[in-house]
């Protein structure tokens, strides 16, 4: 595929792999590094398609240096500002940062969607990670890992809006450019 859709990730795809086979152990230990593992996957699947949207591979430390910048809180912060808060009507309008590079309008619904869903695996690696009162499963595992599969899906086959370039732009640079 082209740089926005390359299947050569093999590090996120390893780690979704891991992620997939954590939960045989059938305990509650695996089941949350499985939910953790699953989100660092899909978070290394986003920023190599970022890094690789970038152009060809020619210069490599510059990218190696790329793949170091964003973190999840970018991430996060990308995502939350493409969904409605709660209480506002979708679509919403698209980030300053979108309308300064020529997006005008609202975030597109395949976007939003998307963010969604990304924020959606986030929360539930936040509940595996650090909610210890309360019990994690195995089928709280699979549900993650098959958003996790959803986010792979959706980057695979790469978003036809030009919105899908600024939403990865936003992911390396981060919110404090995208606001």
């Amino acid at each position: 595929g082209d740089a926005l859709t390359s299947t050569s990730m093999t590090y996120a795809d390893d780690l979704l792999a891991l992620a997939q086979s954590l939960p045989q152990q059938n305990t509650e230990a695996w089941a949350r590094r499985s939910a953790s593992t699953a989100c660092y996957a899909v978070f290394h699947l986003i920023v190599e398609t970022a890094v690789s949207s970038r152009g060809p591979k020619a210069n490599l430390p510059a990218q190696n240096y790329a793949r170091r910048m964003p973190t999840h809180t970018f991430l996060k912060a990308t995502c939350g500002l493409l969904v409605p808060k709660p209480g506002q009507a979708a679509p919403i309008d698209a980030p300053k940062a979108w309308k300064e590079a020529g997006c005008s309008g609202s975030v597109a619904p395949a976007i939003s969607g998307f963010a969604e869903l990304v924020l959606a695996l986030h929360a539930g690696r936040e509940r595996a990670d650090y909610d210890l009162a309360n019990v994690f499963t195995v089928l709280d595992a699979d549900l993650l890992q098959q958003q996790a599969s959803e986010v792979f899906a959706v980057v695979r086959a790469g978003l036809p809006d030009p919105q899908w370039t600024l939403f990865l732009t936003t992911v390396l640079l981060g919110q404090r450019r995208a606001a």
